[in-house]
């Protein structure tokens, strides 16, 4: 009678230890209180596994899970009725559900191992290598193309400002050489006069029977021009006393 008591008592301690393999128990606080929550122990009957076909047909079909195919929402909720139907058969027989759970927990590990695989293959492809070192000089030759066109834009700024200062310079200097033309052309016809009159008075000198005063043929009236003012015209010839014929 002991013995079968023991046995009970170290067959119940597994159950409980298979529990809470499966589905970890949970913990929180709530208004200053603690409360930890434990999988249920209560024993499934066959109108509990028929339930539980109808609500992952439900919850399939109201999360919209992917029929075929990779899809998480599928997993999920296939681990979950998996858990459930560990803890159902855990609690009929516990050899039976620790054996469903080493099963379970194989599966999770073979799953894993091909996750890890999948993306140490995926970060080590070539493809994907040459691709971001593409993309690197792309980034690269983006950024140099930038860095030229902002030097061509400040340089073409440049051009057109050295353009329009050389225009300037030439406009300025076209109306000062207009202005030098200007007055050594003045001066230069002023001196022409000059020499004209001082021409024609040497000839009255020269040529005695010329009867004409040269001072009044040659100076009658010549242009003197003031510093920096105006023309103006001025007899400078002193006029001789009258004689009859």
């Amino acid at each position: 009678m002991q013995h079968a008591c023991k046995e009970a008592a170290l067959s119940q301690i597994d159950k409980d230890q298979i529990l809470e393999a499966i589905v970890s128990p949970r913990e929180w606080e709530e208004d200053g209180k603690r409360y930890k929550q434990l999988i249920s122990k209560e024993p499934a009957t066959r109108a509990d596994v028929s339930g539980l076909n109808e609500l992952l047909n439900e919850q399939l079909t109201l999360r919209q899970a992917r029929p075929d195919g990779i899809c998480l929402i599928r997993r999920e909720l296939a681990e979950q009725c998996f858990d459930e139907l560990i803890r159902q058969v855990t609690l009929s027989e516990a050899e039976r559900g620790l054996l469903l759970l080493r099963v379970r927990d194989e599966l999770r590990m073979t799953l894993s191992a091909y996750q890890d695989l999948f993306v140490s293959a995926r970060d080590h492809d070539p493809r994907k290598t040459v691709g971001k070192e593409i993309m690197a000089m792309k980034q690269e030759y983006t950024a140099k193309y930038d860095e030229f066109a902002s030097a061509v834009s400040r340089l073409e700024k440049e051009k057109q400002d050295l353009i329009r200062t050389f225009e300037n310079n030439d406009q300025i200097s076209k109306e000062e050489r207009e202005s030098s033309n200007k007055r050594h052309h003045e001066e230069f016809q002023f001196l022409k006069r000059i020499n004209n009159t001082l021409k024609q008075q040497i000839d009255a000198m020269i040529d005695p029977e010329n009867d004409i005063d040269p001072v009044i043929a040659a100076y009658e009236s010549i242009p003197i021009k003031q510093t920096r003012g105006i023309w103006k015209y001025t007899k400078i010839c002193k006029e001789g006393e009258a004689t009859a014929t």
